[in-house]
């Protein structure tokens, strides 16, 4: 729901520290270990120390690994693991964070963390697979990266890293059409899909299907 996110612009930070956010399942299809690589490139690079922050939050099976991968690193202060939170203070954080970063290496279908990015006016980078393709334009509110590749994913937080401004242009970007991902928006979008689909149905003596699958999830 939007009304969970403030309608802000967002403006580098005073520190010129740009902070990155990673939040899901800790688990291979996650692509949690590239990103341990693609930091572990970041804190190679002597110029950018001091200038970024990390954090993760989740929990799974791989977690001792993860916490194990940052605890040699030694980034200190550059990387925070905050395990599984609850929803209602992941949100509060996201409000702080100037770029979301998802680093699947299977196609998901609608990530609610990239939804939540274009909600709250936060730059992304994901991979370029599935869903996130829908919901990255890449090089206006965000960057796309092949999965799996390590470097890549180190280069477009690199390209924040260096140009904390970019990171508010492309979250600003994704907050001038979040009412365009509203939920009720997409229910609209979808009644009147299926609602010209019952015409053309009614107007035709073979099957009419849509050009596209249309799948329905929800809940009670």
């Amino acid at each position: 729901e939007l009304s969970l996110f403030p309608s802000t612009r967002k403006e580098p930070s005073p520190d010129g520290k740009v902070r990155f956010l990673w939040s899901g399942y800790l688990g291979e299809h996650k692509g949690i270990m590239i990103l341990l690589h693609a930091l572990e490139k970041l804190s190679e690079d002597e110029t950018l120390r001091g200038r970024w922050q990390i954090t993760i939050a989740g929990d799974g099976h791989l977690r001792s690994k993860v916490e194990a991968g940052l605890a040699a690193l030694k980034l200190k202060d550059d990387a925070r693991f905050v395990g599984r939170l609850p929803r209602t203070d992941l949100l509060d954080l996201l409000r702080g964070i100037d770029v979301m970063v998802l680093t699947s290496v299977w196609p998901e279908n609608e990530p609610v963390t990239l939804l939540e990015a274009i909600a709250s006016g936060t730059a992304q980078i994901a991979t370029r697979i599935g869903g996130n393709v829908g919901l990255v334009e890449n090089m206006k509110s965000g960057f796309l990266v092949p999965p799996g590749d390590a470097s890549e994913l180190a280069g477009a937080m690199r390209g924040y890293i260096v140009d904390p401004a970019l990171a508010a242009v492309h979250g600003n970007y994704n907050s001038d059409r979040r009412a365009g991902f509203d939920e009720v928006h997409t229910i609209d979008n979808l009644e009147s899909i299926l609602a010209s689909l019952e015409i053309a149905k009614e107007n035709s003596a073979q099957p009419v299907l849509p050009a596209e699958p249309v799948i329905l999830c929800g809940r009670a």
